[in-house]
């Protein structure tokens, strides 16, 4: 009987299916990652505030039944408001999994309130471990795994080159490519396709280059049909994009002043 009432709630429930959001909380970052595909390492510092990420929530989930959110930056444990974005978090989406994605080089620093929050809401920590010099990651690890808190540990030792600043890619073929195309990203009223095509504005300021900022769909000004379209079409900085394989650029990662280069493949 259970089951066939969830059944039937989600048969009447018409808001659209989406995998993923994600939400920067930061955009600045404490590692400086050469060529970061957020730009976290040439960005401006910025905390979202906890109206505006509740705000940003509750449109959200009035429009998709969101499978899984994941807090971004930049080092999200950066924000000192971080608990009370994890309660707020789970109380709009009571059902999903909740993420903090993160270096878990501040991990250690954070208080006895912050893990209950983590633990009471049953929010994961998926840690990017990056080739920093660190005696203790082990230990921070072993502490995220006791807490049961622990999502994925994703090893990265390279990053890759993805931007062709001519503009010239083909968007349909580097959309049908991109790895980027499901990290749907909302801030403010409006979603994004990826975050290259909103933080790329951090590249554009920086290097004094043009490439096309996308401005989102409102969500406040928009129906299922349209964001539907919005979501499974490319959109213009996707010609400044290339993930062809004859062109794969890899690099080792490492912590150097910012050059136009660490991002461009052609």
């Amino acid at each position: 009987m259970m089951f066939r009432n969830f059944i039937k709630k989600i048969i009447k429930d018409k808001r659209m299916y989406l995998p993923v959001l994600e939400m920067h909380i930061v955009d600045h970052c404490n590692l400086k990652c050469k060529g970061c595909s957020h730009f976290s390492n040439i960005a401006d510092e910025y905390y979202v505030s906890v109206e505006d990420f509740r705000n940003s929530l509750l449109l959200a989930s009035k429009h998709f039944r969101i499978h899984s959110f994941a807090l971004m930056g930049g080092e999200p444990f950066l924000h000192p408001e971080i608990k009370q974005l994890i309660g707020e978090a789970r109380k709009i989406l009571p059902s999903a999994r909740i993420v903090i994605s993160s270096n878990g080089m501040l991990v250690d620093k954070l208080g006895d309130d912050v893990w209950g929050e983590l633990i009471k809401n049953e929010v994961f920590i998926n840690v990017s471990k990056y080739p920093v010099n660190s005696p203790y990651f082990s230990d921070i690890l072993d502490k995220i795994a006791y807490s049961n808190v622990l999502g994925q540990v994703v090893v990265k030792n390279y990053f890759r080159k993805y931007i062709n600043i001519k503009g010239d890619s083909i968007r349909y073929m580097t959309y049908d490519q991109c790895y980027m195309k499901h990290c749907v990203t909302i801030k403010g009223n409006n979603i994004y396709k990826c975050p290259f095509s909103l933080y790329v504005k951090y590249f554009n300021k920086k290097f004094n280059t043009q490439i096309p900022v996308s401005s989102g769909l409102d969500l406040t000004k928009t129906n299922q049909k349209e964001i539907k379209k919005f979501l499974t079409s490319p959109v213009e900085t996707c010609q400044f994009c290339t993930f062809e394989e004859d062109k794969l650029s890899l690099y080792k990662w490492g912590v150097e002043e910012a050059k136009k280069e660490d991002w461009i493949v052609y």
